[in-house]
C-alpha cells in the first residue's frame, strides 16, 4: 500500500519509520475498502513461548479480502527460532509467490 496521510503515532510522540511511505492510517484503508488496486497483507507473528498464533487470529477474523503471510514459513529451519529475517531465498520466493496467487484469487 502506498501512502501515509497521517503519520503512525503512540501517545503524542510521532513514530520514525524507515519506509514510512508504505504505511497508512486506518482511516486511510477504510475510506479504500473494496478498491481492487488496494492489496492488504496480513504478517502478524507472535514470538515462540507466546499463547498466540497470527494464523490463527487471521483466520478468526481479518480485514475482508487480506491475505496471511506466515513468517514462520520462511524462517531458516537450521536458525534461531525467531530467526525468520534469514530465509533462503527460495523459501521466500515460494511463499511471496503463494501471497501473489492469494491475492489474485
Amino acid at each position: 500500500v502506498i501512502g501515509c496521510p497521517s503519520r503512525p503515532q503512540i501517545g503524542v510522540e510521532p513514530i520514525d519509520y524507515a519506509n514510512a511511505d508504505a504505511l497508512v492510517a486506518t482511516g486511510w484503508l477504510a475510506d479504500r475498502h473494496g478498491d481492487p488496486s488496494i492489496r492488504i497483507v496480513d504478517a502478524t507473528w507472535y514470538l515462540p513461548g507466546v499463547d498466540r498464533s497470527g494464523r490463527g487470529e487471521h483466520a478468526e477474523r481479518h480485514i475482508p479480502g487480506a491475505v496471511h503471510w506466515d513468517l514462520d514459513e520462511i524462517a531458516d529451519p537450521a536458525g534461531e527460532p525467531i530467526d525468520v529475517y534469514r530465509a533462503t531465498a527460495a523459501r521466500l520466493d515460494r511463499e511471496l509467490t503463494a501471497i501473489a496467487r492469494a491475492l489474485a484469487a
